[in-house]
């Protein structure tokens, strides 16, 4: 038994494709942690793996993914966070298999890419990986655009411009949202 893990095979061909095949013969598990809400394709090949008795997760970030479709999703799926916002995991465990790719699951990620599925210790570890982060916090509703903005101007308004408060206005206009970690803390500033 291998205990470093080792390549087990390398394609060129978009993650989506390769993470529906594995799904599609999988024999125990498929375990999904993505950046992004998988594409429709993955999606389906893990509804029929679930429905042929596999166990199958998922776990994606609340950061880019606002809700989970309610389309064929009859496994358990979680939106989650990290303490800075964003989980940016991007692998798939399938039995006794790991895929790791350069590109995220979702549609817009249908160029080729190298997919590379190891096999040995490596299962062993982004299992434990997976595990963590489905003990993640739900993903809460992340506050978006003028909403986020208007919280770190109100806070400036109570106290005064700080170089802290001025850091975090630039961060989330730049991305667009703001962490409940930035928020807890403009909230609290003084």
């Amino acid at each position: 038994m291998n205990t470093k893990g080792t390549v087990k095979a390398v394609y060129f061909q978009s993650i989506p494709t390769v993470a529906g095949l594995m799904a599609g013969r999988a024999r125990r598990r498929f375990w999904l942690a993505a950046y992004s809400l998988p594409s429709r394709n993955v999606l389906d090949s893990m509804y029929f793996a679930a429905k042929r008795g596999i166990d199958v997760r998922m776990v994606v970030s609340a950061a880019t993914c606002d809700k989970l479709p309610g389309y064929r999703i009859n496994y358990p799926a979680k939106r989650v966070q990290t303490e800075s916002g964003t989980m940016h995991s991007k692998f798939a465990v399938a039995d006794d298999e790991v895929l790791i790719g350069s590109s995220n699951f979702g549609e817009a990620s249908g160029a080729k890419n190298a997919a590379i599925v190891f096999e040995g210790y490596a299962v062993r570890h982004f299992s434990a990986e997976f595990k963590r982060l489905q003990k993640l916090p739900e993903g809460e509703d992340l506050l978006r655009g003028e909403e986020a903005l208007k919280i770190i101007v109100e806070a400036a308004q109570r106290t005064r411009w700080t170089s802290f408060l001025t850091k975090v206005h630039k961060r989330v206009a730049a991305r667009g949202w703001i962490t409940p970690r930035e928020r807890y803390a403009v909230e609290n500033a003084r």
